[in-house]
């Protein structure tokens, strides 16, 4: 895979070993070892993806992330986090394109690197209050969902009725599929991902990298497990939306 690539982290040893997980996947590698550093390498360089962990002495990496998304809104952005909600909660509002909990999985980086190179546009803004919604989110979005969990089911619907999603289990179509529980774990999940003509988020009933790996590479939108409140569920599958519009 070509292009370039910033990993930013104020620790020496972290960037060597990020930069070792992604091998041959990019062309060039660039290392920030600062806030001020990330930011001149975005004016250098301005590369297509980039990875930022931990806050640093000059920057906290919230406000890192607004800045970079303001500056290079194409730019994709991957945030390394604390295995916690809030931790992941405040890298999607400060703009970050995905989030992932360290310690970091070698297979799942890369596949999520992957996965955020085949996303389109600087809209995934949106979901951060970065950007107006556009037209093509005005009113309630429909929301495929496929759960073999009727009490499951039933709360999801209820609790996705936001301002923007509207989730339906008795459906053929919607502007995205979510698909929960065990239905994303046997072979009927990657079915689903090749046929479906929107994105395909998928919940896992627990933590598996592998199977959250398999997922992505076979072209799912998203991963997530059940463990993640709704509120993530809701920004991850704003984040995807502009791909089925």
């Amino acid at each position: 895979m070509s292009g370039t690539v910033l990993i930013a982290d104020r620790i020496a040893t972290n960037r060597i070993v990020l930069r070792s997980m992604l091998g041959k996947l990019f062309d060039n590698y660039l290392m920030a070892d600062s806030g001020l550093s990330a930011i001149d390498c975005l004016v250098d360089h301005a590369p297509d993806v980039a990875i930022v962990s931990g806050d640093f002495t000059d920057w906290e990496v919230s406000a890192l992330l607004v800045r970079m998304r303001l500056m290079a809104p194409g730019m994709r952005v991957l945030c390394l986090v604390p295995n916690s909600l809030p931790a992941r909660m405040v890298a999607f509002d400060a703009g970050s394109d995905d989030v992932m909990a360290q310690p970091v999985d070698h297979s799942l980086l890369i596949a999520r690197v992957r996965r955020l190179l085949r996303t389109a546009g600087p809209v995934q803004a949106m979901a951060s209050g970065l950007a107006e919604p556009s037209k093509s989110f005005e009113g309630l979005v429909p929301i495929r969902l496929i759960s073999t969990q009727a009490v499951t089911r039933s709360e999801l619907v209820a609790q996705l009725r936001t301002q923007h999603l509207m989730a339906r289990h008795h459906t053929q179509t919607g502007r995205a599929t979510v698909l929960w529980g065990q239905s994303a774990e046997y072979q009927f999940a990657g079915h689903c991902i090749a046929s479906a003509k929107s994105p395909v988020v998928c919940v896992l009933p627990g933590l598996n990298a592998r199977r959250e790996t398999e997922l992505l590479d076979q072209g799912a939108a998203d991963v997530l497990t059940e463990q993640s409140a709704l509120p993530e569920l809701r920004v991850r599958l704003l984040r995807v939306l502009p791909a089925a519009a």
